[in-house]
């Protein structure tokens, strides 16, 4: 095996290499001494060339204090399977990276169309960025209940509004999302619960349309979601409106 990976890579001068499975190696080795050899052997040849290996294989949590191959890599990606409620996940963990810092933690993933999505846990990061943050109150969109909270919402504050089903809810956010976009602040509704025919039925009940300027809406299933998944393409939704240019001479 050593001969041959040495031969490829001297033919070839790859800059990646990819041995899968590499735990099928181990069977073939006289004894564990004569493996962990091999292992040593073969960590010196690939750091002679500048070649970045991948070694893939289906180990299995307690392997990973006792397997040889686990000390002698650099670094150390494991994935696995997890469970919320009744759905299943897929997890990413980096257990290992040598001479480096690296984000902590078990981080969602999805397996799709385009491959691996990772969606990194946001518990982490920390974001010492200012923003200004204004003075003037924001209109829920009902005067009356402007005038209870003396003048609307306060700007860069979360406020719940808890209720039960049918209390009005969904409509209090209407209000909110159509009145500012009426006064050109854009706005974001995400929703997981209508979706997006139903919610626009309710809106026309009241003469507004979510198709307006300003106005983008975010609607995902409950069911199989991934809420870091979620997340990421919220955040990325309020960018986007966030930057959206604003409406033409006349527009509504």
């Amino acid at each position: 095996m050593l001969e041959r990976i040495d031969a490829l890579v001297k033919e070839h001068r790859p800059a990646i290499i990819v041995i899968d499975s590499f735990k099928a190696l181990q069977p073939y080795a006289a004894d564990e001494g004569a493996f962990r050899r091999f292992l040593h052997s073969l960590a010196g040849l690939l750091s002679a060339f500048p070649v970045t290996s991948l070694w893939i294989g289906e180990y299995g949590r307690a392997e990973l204090s006792s397997a040889p191959e686990f000390a002698v890599a650099d670094a150390i990606v494991r994935l696995s399977g997890g469970q919320a409620g009744r759905r299943e996940l897929r997890l990413l963990q980096v257990l290992k990276l040598r001479g480096s810092g690296f984000l902590s933690g078990r981080h969602t993933y999805r397996l799709s169309g385009a491959g691996i999505d990772v969606f990194p846990r946001l518990a982490d990061p920390v974001d010492p960025s200012a923003y200004p943050v204004g003075t003037e109150r924001i209109s829920s969109g009902i005067p009356a209940l402007d005038a209870m909270l003396h003048d609307g919402y306060w700007p860069g504050v979360a406020t719940l509004v808890a209720g039960p089903t049918g209390s009005g809810k969904t409509l209090m956010g209407l209000h909110f999302i159509v009145s500012g976009a009426r006064r050109g602040e854009p706005g974001v509704i995400a929703t997981l619960q209508e979706n997006p025919t139903q919610l626009q039925r309710i809106a026309q009940g009241f003469g507004w349309s979510l198709a307006e300027h300003g106005i983008e809406l975010l609607y995902r299933s409950p069911v199989d979601l991934y809420i870091d998944q979620w997340v990421y393409e919220l955040l990325a939704t309020v960018e986007r409106s966030t930057c959206a240019s604003p409406p033409a001479s006349g527009a509504p």
